[in-house]
């Protein structure tokens, strides 16, 4: 037996029992010598020789080393040194001086053998040949006396069976006769004399001679009458008759027929109920010279079949039938191959042989017999299956088959090699030797290196524990065992070996480690073909991944169940036809029946039909009658004693003899053609009236009203028209008909009155429409029928029929005038069809007629024949093996199959079966039990049974279900990728997906990592459940690490995934590779450039203000401030300048003012409230930090001391002029971290920080991930979506509509440049996703959003003053809620991707956060000022 591959980290055993691995072991094996190639280049073949003449039959072989021959004579060897008449020539001939003959004390009639041996090979035998004789049998026809008139056929025949064929010379009173061009002689030996003169009158004879025998047959008169010229009419008679003959492909056969009548008749020869052509220039059919004897060139096997030889002229017709069967000599659909094998391994040669008759087939090994046993069996028709080899099985077998046309063999090699020590480094590799069972230690056998007393190496498993049969039947065993207690990390499989006890023959049956079943490590299998009532020797031993072979169990005695006592099955079966309507049926006893016979029951049926009968017999010959004529019976037979019925022999087949038609031809009509032809048409007897095939129709036919004899017109079995011509005219004729088969002629029809035209048809009008239409409809085609129009004096060409689905004509079909039916098919079930009828001739188209007539529904199939399999059980062995069982009623009780059913086994899971297309697997079995494996673990499957014998099946049985077993996960976990976080070095986040081949549900991973992977000291995390993301924390910054991890589920742990690299994020305030010596830090530089900046904007500012300041006071006075707007009367167009960063809402102004309070733009505003930004590990969208105290909005020191709180509230609500900014990218639906955006601004106008959370709008469809490419944190997310807007608890925010459609750009969504990541938690305590996230170089405008665990307070939207002086610049929102801001421009910013990585790595976010307030402070009271001194 071999084992099967399952799934990851599974073996599989192949052994050599496939035809296209052994073929290819044979020819490397062959290649390397090992193989000796050990056949016959010539075999002898059947001699006829002269008595006390020379013989020679030649024998040569081949093969290395080489073979010596000697032969056998009726299987006994030839004894050469006591006979010198006979020895074997040096090329293996065996030479004969002379030969004796039957009658002496040594004949040497016989059937030889050469047989061919090489050492340490084998022996191989030959075909037989026959060594005979000749002789001279007596005649089986002799010439007999005959008369005939002149003009007729004169025939002697001359017949005798010898091989060779004799010469036949034929002999006139006493004298050789001289053919003429009138006599021939066929080659049955016949003479045929044509035309015969007075002259032929004498004395005839043959004379047959072979080789030295000659033999005269007896004589006979052929007497000559005158041929008078009134001489009366006289049907035909035969002389000759065909006979029956079996031929051979190729040989040619002559059939010989000859009749005499008056009128001469003419011969015809049909096959199978049709003429044969003999005009075809192809043909291989012959009239034999000048006689009307059919001779076939070239037999070939479809010319096998009933032929008739029709004699016929106008008083009668007469047949005369003859059978032919083709014989072909057995040829070899498939060979045994050569074949290399271990012991206890199982083989099996195939021999796939053909011939006619069917051969029979046997094997030898060695040139002897072999005998079916229970170890060597014959399967799959002629496959010969060793089970559990033995090194004695080595050796040659041969093939040989035989039947009446000839024999052939063929042979091969089978090696059986010793079970080697050593084991394949890759236990999953497929090998063609079974590897698996290689290594077993042998009690007793010699010890290795390494290896303890009892043959096992010191590191392999011990033996497994609690080993037994849970399920013994009669014919299979369960087996449960659990793992080995030491030792047991590496195990792969099990090999269970078994064996009958005190036998030497031990099987094999593999099992996969991951098959454990209820346990984790508790194992099942099945051990199917057992023999009951037999002692079974179970034992068991485990393979490591290694190669080690473990200790064995002690062998556990199993006991199955022996079977009822039942009789077999009755022998010698035999049906027999003995009449149309009869069968006889003889049989003999069973040879084993410890419990008398109490009697029989006989079944028998009609091939193809659905009804089964049941005859009860007691003796052993039984008539079955009232059976139908020419029908095929299938007949079969149990025993039945007191347990009830025994097996039942094969079914053997036999049809009733054939009898003349008990109905007559059906729907005769005869019409007029012309004025002297009439046409007759017919349908054959209904089949179940036939009684044979139909091989003509009989038509009688006479004047009306005269007396005297009817003529006879004979047709073929095909026909079904036939013209009557040369007729009189306006003559009426009775005509009747009746169908012939070989056995005569059956009733004839009623007569049919017709009478002739008085003149020709007239063709100068179109005819009249036909009468009598009438359609016929079946499911898929239509029958039409009509009459000729009324009107026959018009000449009819033919019909024009036209159909359609609902209209006429769409199809049409042109027909002979004489014919007056037509069937219409592949038409569409159900439907509709209008049908029209027109006749035509050379004028044109006559009147249509129509029909209208709809087609039938589909009709159900047919209803099975065969008894449903019932009690369908599923009993789970392993996570991938199922155990099959079920029970067939129509079998005895011990479920014994002995005819040719089986079982078809059709399984699916369960999802397939519910689906609208289920896609089944199905599998064949020939016992009542099946063992199902390959399937998935932890998958529901469902099974239904049928059975199948010959062309009758059952319907399917009801559906068995069950839930294969859990196994541990056989692919590690998938898309392993690690994010590190860029504010936290010493914490990166695993993602991953789950295995695919999880066989089960996933209960938790473990992820390893460690900083030198070829150590052994790694760190392991544990994740609990089925979470697909992790937070390691605690990791030193600026390391490379290595990790991996694997799945687990019930069962156990999955493999590893491969080991993957990172490397963390250094510290802060520190950059890889900076560069040694007085360079300034980068970081620090960055700052000094934005420190410069605003100094050179604040001093510009100062210098600015002073001068309008002085310039204003000296030419107006200065007036009252209006809130809300500045003045436009009697002063300049200057405008206050725009400073630009209001880092504590990082919100973008207009450059120019415009109106505040009506404008329907809006500033973009990310809140930073404090609380919803402390993180943590649970469903959190994580952004950046906030870089300024919230609490405590700043306000400038100049602000407090200079202005009142109205005064400063006002002030603060100003729009400034920015200094000129630096162009940057900014798109909103990249950056926004989590998809969030907040719009608001402070109700009051002031820079002040409101006291509660921002609202969260998100996008429709954004509220989870639907796909893989859906969610950010697979490997390759094809969009970076809007997270969902999760409200109090977790839940999704609903309802919430977005703001309107900024006009201007977003500067808090500085989360990462355009094409950055977002990413969101799993919920898990202490684990949560965070893709790659790549920061702006000013870490502090990357804004972080509210997690989406906090509960958020919805806020009313709020309008942000300002003109729209960029809003044409910004993109519309687009239809999933994003839109693209306007570039902006902040000249401080470095312009090249190595200062963005340094300003990304160079400072911390306190620091920044620390300049930037100072930087902002400075702002706000040189704002303050300016907007004082121009009183806005």
């Amino acid at each position: 037996m071999s084992g099967r591959r399952r799934g990851g980290g599974e073996w599989l055993v192949v052994t050599c029992v496939t035809l296209a691995v052994c073929l290819g072991a044979g020819a490397a094996a062959d290649k390397d010598g090992k193989w000796s190639g050990l056949s016959f280049s010539v075999q002898p073949v059947d001699t006829v020789v002269r008595r006390r003449g020379p013989a020679w039959l030649h024998c040569k072989a081949r093969g290395q080393p080489e073979p010596t021959l000697t032969w056998h004579r009726d299987n006994s060897p030839i004894d050469t040194t006591s006979d010198s008449r006979r020895y074997v020539l040096p090329n293996g001939t065996l030479h004969f001086t002379w030969v004796n003959g039957p009658r002496s004390e040594q004949t040497d009639e016989g059937i030889y053998h050469c047989q061919a041996s090489s050492p340490g090979v084998g022996t191989i035998v030959s075909t037989g040949a026959r060594l005979s004789i000749v002789a001279l049998p007596k005649f089986d026809e002799q010439p007999q006396d005959m008369t005939v008139f002149e003009g007729e056929r004169a025939r002697f025949p001359c017949a005798l069976a010898s091989t060779p064929s004799p010469t036949i010379k034929w002999f006139r009173n006493s004298h050789p006769l001289e053919l003429d061009s009138r006599m021939t002689r066929l080659p049955s030996g016949a003479l045929e004399i044509e035309n015969v003169a007075t002259t032929d009158e004498g004395e005839y004879y043959c004379q047959a001679s072979s080789l030295d025998k000659s033999k005269v047959s007896q004589q006979a008169t052929l007497n000559v009458e005158e041929a008078y010229a009134l001489r009366d009419t006289q049907r035909p008679v035969f002389i000759a008759r065909p006979k029956s003959a079996v031929g051979k492909v190729g040989d040619n056969i002559t059939l010989d027929c000859a009749a005499n009548g008056y009128p001469e008749p003419t011969v015809v020869w049909l096959k199978d109920g049709a003429t044969i052509d003999m005009a075809d220039l192809d043909t291989r059919f012959l009239f034999f010279g000048t006689t009307r004897s059919l001779q076939i060139i070239g037999l070939k096997q479809e010319d096998k079949g009933t032929y008739m030889c029709r004699a016929e002229n106008r008083e009668d017709s007469v047949d005369a039938v003859a059978h032919i069967q083709v014989q072909v000599a057995p040829r070899f659909v498939k060979q045994p191959i050569s074949t290399l094998a271990y012991e206890k391994e199982d083989v099996e040669l195939e021999c796939n042989v053909y011939g006619e008759p069917e051969p029979t087939v046997y094997w030898l090994k060695n040139g002897e017999l072999l005998v079916e046993t229970e170890y060597f069996q014959i399967v799959g028709g002629n496959n010969l299956k060793i089970l559990g080899l033995v090194r004695e099985d080595s050796g040659m077998y041969q093939c040989v088959a035989h039947n009446s046309a000839g024999d052939t063999q063929a042979a091969a090699q089978l090696r059986v090699l010793k079970s080697r020590r050593s084991m394949p480094s890759d236990p999953t590799a497929t090998t063609t030797i079974s590897t698996i069972i290689q290594g077993i230690p042998e009690r007793g056998s010699y010890l290795p290196e390494g290896q303890d007393s009892d043959g096992v190496h010191p590191q392999a498993p011990s033996a497994p524990r609690l080993l037994q049969a849970i399920i013994a039947s009669n014919r299979f065993i369960t087996l449960a065992w659990h793992e080995p207690e030491f030792n047991n990390d590496h195990i792969v499989g099990y090999s269970v070996f078994y064996r009958q006890e005190d036998s030497l023959r031990e099987r094999v049956q593999n099992v996969s480690a991951s098959s454990s079943s209820e346990g984790l490590d508790e194992y099942k299998t099945q051990i199917s073909d057992l023999i009951p009532g037999s002692n079974y020797m179970v034992r068991v031993v485990a393979h490591t991944s290694n190669g080690l072979v473990g200790a064995s169990t002690e062998d556990v005695r199993v006991f199955t169940k022996p079977d009822l006592d039942l009789p077999s099955a009755p022998e010698n079966l035999k049906v027999v036809p003995t009449s149309p309507t009869s069968l006889e049926v003889t049989w003999s006893p069973p040879r084993l029946a410890r419990t008398p016979i109490i009697g029989y029951t006989m079944f028998y049926m009609q091939v193809g039909s659905a009804e089964e009968h049941e005859v009860e017999v007691t003796g052993t010959s039984y008539d079955l009658q009232g059976l139908d004529q020419f029908t095929e019976y299938s007949v079969w037979l149990t025993a039945v004693n007191g347990n009830g019925r025994g097996d039942a022999t094969p079914e053997v087949t036999a049809r009733t003899f054939s009898d003349v038609p008990s109905k007559e031809p059906q729907n005769v009509t005869v019409e007029a053609a012309s004025s002297e032809s009439l046409i007759i048409r017919w349908e054959p007897p209904p089949t179940e009236h036939q009684n044979g095939i139909i091989t003509g129709y009989k038509i009688r036919y006479k004047e009306r009203g005269k007396s005297g004899s009817s003529k006879t017109r004979t047709t073929d079995g095909n026909r079904r028209l036939f013209p009557l011509t040369e007729l009189k005219k306006s003559t009426p004729y009775s005509i009747k008909l009746a169908a012939l088969t070989v056995n005569g002629t059956g009733p004839y029809t009623q007569s049919k009155l017709a009478e002739t035209f008085a003149n020709d048809l007239d063709e100068n009008r179109v005819p009249d429409k036909p009468v009598s239409l009438k359609a016929v409809a079946l499911t898929d085609h239509i029958r039409v029928r009509w009459q000729p129009p009324a009107q026959h004096n018009v000449m009819l060409r033919g019909y024009t029929i036209g159909w359609g689905p609902g209209v006429p004509d769409i199809y049409s079909k042109i027909v002979d005038s004489k014919q007056l039916n037509y069937i219409i098919d592949r038409l569409e079930p159900n439907t509709e069809y209008v049908i029209s009828l027109r006749a035509f001739n050379s004028v044109g188209d006559g009147q249509p007629v129509y029909e209208q007539v709809r087609t039938r529904p589909e009709e159900e199939e047919i209803a099975p024949t065969l008894e449903t399999p019932v009690g369908v059980k599923a009993v789970v062995l392993t996570p991938f093996t199922v155990a099959l069982q079920w029970t067939d009623t129509t079998l005895n009780r011990n479920q014994y199959i002995s005819d040719t059913r089986y079982y078809t086994v059709r399984y699916t899971t369960f999802s397939s079966a519910s689906s609208s297309s289920p896609r089944f697997r199905y599998i064949n079995a020939t016992d009542v039990t099946c063992l199902i494996d390959n399937l998935k673990p932890s998958t529901v499957y469902e099974f239904a049974v049928k059975t199948i014998k010959g062309k009758r099946e059952s319907p399917w049985s009801l559906v068995a279900s069950n839930t294969t077993l859990v196994a541990r996960p056989s692919s590690p976990p998938r898309d392993v990728t690690v994010v590190t976080i860029p504010d936290e070095p010493s914490t990166v986040i695993f993602n991953w997906q789950p295995p695919k081949q999880n066989n089960g549900k996933i209960t938790g991973y473990v992820i390893f990592y460690t900083t030198d992977p070829t150590g052994s000291d790694w760190v392991m995390e544990n994740v609990m459940g089925d979470r697909m993301t992790f937070t390691v924390r605690g990791l030193t910054p600026s390391t490379q690490y290595f990790y991996k991890m694997h799945a687990r589920n019930v069962k156990g742990f999955g493999p590893y995934s491969s080991v993957g690299n990172f490397t963390t994020l250094p510290a802060a305030g520190k950059s890889i590779g900076e560069p040694p010596g007085w360079f300034v830090d980068k970081g620090s530089l960055i700052v000094l450039v934005i420190a410069g900046v605003a100094g050179a904007v604040t001093l510009l500012g100062v210098f600015v203000a002073l001068t309008l300041y002085c310039r204003r006071v000296k030419t107006e006075p200065r007036p009252s401030i209006v809130v809300g707007s500045c003045s436009k009367s009697n002063k300049p167009d200057v405008q206050p300048p725009d400073l630009w960063i209001h880092h504590d809402h990082l919100e973008l102004k207009n450059f120019d003012k415009g109106e505040r309070s009506n404008s329907p733009n809006h500033a973009a505003i990310i809140n930073h409230t404090g609380p919803e930004y402390e993180p943590d590990d649970k469903n959190t969208t994580y952004t950046s930090t906030s870089t300024l105290d919230r609490r405590t909005p700043y306000q400038s020191t100049y602000l407090r001391d200079q202005l009142s709180e109205d005064e400063t509230d006002k002030l603060l609500n100003r729009r400034s002029f920015k200094p000129k900014p630096l162009i940057m990218s900014m798109d909103v639906s990249k950056d926004l971290v989590g998809g969030s955006t907040s719009s608001s601004v402070y109700s009051d106008g002031t820079l002040g920080r409101p006291g509660y959370s921002m609202p969260q709008f998100s996008s429709a469809g954004s509220q989870g991930y639907n796909s893989p490419a859906e969610n950010p944190y697979s490997p390759n997310p094809t969009s970076s979506g809007l997270a969902g807007t999760m409200g109090p608890g977790g839940t999704p925010l609903e309802g919430l509509s977005l703001p309107p459609q900024p006009s201007q750009t977003l500067l808090g969504s500085l989360g990462g440049p355009s094409g950055s990541s977002q990413y969101s938690t799993i919920n898990g305590e202490g684990s949560n996703t965070l893709g790659k996230r790549s920061g702006n170089p000013l870490r502090s405008f990357s804004v972080p959003a509210p997690p989406q665990s906090a509960p958020t307070t919805p806020q009313p939207k709020h309008i942000v003053p300002g003109s729209s002086g960029l809003s044409s610049s910004a993109g519309p929102a687009g239809p999933s809620g994003r839109w693209t801001g306007p570039s902006m421009r902040v000249d401080s910013l470095p312009e090249h991707e190595e200062a963005n990585e340094a300003l990304l790595h160079g400072y911390s976010t306190e620091e920044l956060s620390q300049e930037m307030a100072n930087l902002e402070g400075l702002m706000k009271d040189l704002s303050a000022i300016t907007a004082n001194q121009f009183n806005c």
